[in-house]
């Protein structure tokens, strides 16, 4: 009987981080037996693409069993607006503008970098949507992106985790009424972080005030959602282990 618990690195941004919204690598923990599988976070706020290959080596270092990959939110965040993508690539030095294709080359490089120099294996996840309402563009295009990144997983043969998808089933099936038009995502987000930091409260009562059903300000994580996530995750696992 294989007794090594395995080590899986989660990498993202700020959803993965989970300091702005709930934690899905946390509850993710709370499904699994702790002496079967070792979880590190390595998820970094307001990273896009680009950025997580400029560190792969620091997730390669810890010699990871599986990796999963949840990345695209600012990528396409930053294609909705040009004002999104001049703030994107002045806070995270980017080198170019933001784009579908500059998006898909890096994940890509991300992939061919932990396929050649580890073991693991790999699960890309589709995005969460930006905010709730199907009609909206920023829903469209974490579609949009989640296609991407279904593309890379079949070109690359990685598995893939559809997470956009499970919640667009899930917001069908309980459609919501954000109170606040998505201009204002910026003010939201701040708000919502003040809240639960200095008022706190939950992140669900926050969701709920604010509308939602899945997330707390149009970008990150209430319960509901972190556990769509945490469940896809930990089937994978247990699948692959």
């Amino acid at each position: 009987m294989n007794t090594k618990k395995r080590t899986v690195v989660l990498v993202g941004d700020s959803a993965t981080r989970g300091q702005r919204g709930y934690s899905y690598v946390k509850l993710l923990s709370q499904k699994l037996d702790k002496d079967a599988f070792a979880l590190i976070n390595a998820g970094v706020n307001r990273e896009l693409a680009y950025n997580v290959l400029q560190r792969i080596d620091e997730v390669i270092e810890h010699n990871p069993d599986f990796v999963t990959v949840l990345i695209g939110t600012n990528d396409a965040n930053a294609s909705l607006k040009e004002e999104n993508a001049e703030r994107m690539m002045r806070r995270m030095r980017l080198p170019q503008k933001p784009t579908e294709e500059w998006f898909k080359e890096n994940l890509l490089g991300i992939v061919a970098e932990l396929q050649s120099r580890t073991d693991a294996k790999i699960a890309l996840l589709s995005l969460p949507p930006i905010g709730e309402d199907p009609n909206h563009v920023g829903v469209k295009r974490t579609g949009e992106y989640s296609q991407i990144i279904k593309d890379v997983s079949t070109e690359t043969n990685v598995e893939y985790l559809p997470i956009h998808e499970s919640m667009m089933e899930y917001l069908r099936e309980h459609p919501s009424t954000p109170k606040k038009e998505f201009d204002s995502w910026r003010v939201l987000v701040y708000k919502s972080y003040f809240q639960k930091r200095l008022l706190f409260k939950s992140l669900d009562a926050i969701s709920e005030a604010n509308g939602f059903h899945l997330l707390v300000d149009f970008f990150h994580l209430n319960s509901k959602a972190a556990d769509i996530i945490a469940n896809h995750i930990r089937e994978f696992l247990l699948k692959s282990a």
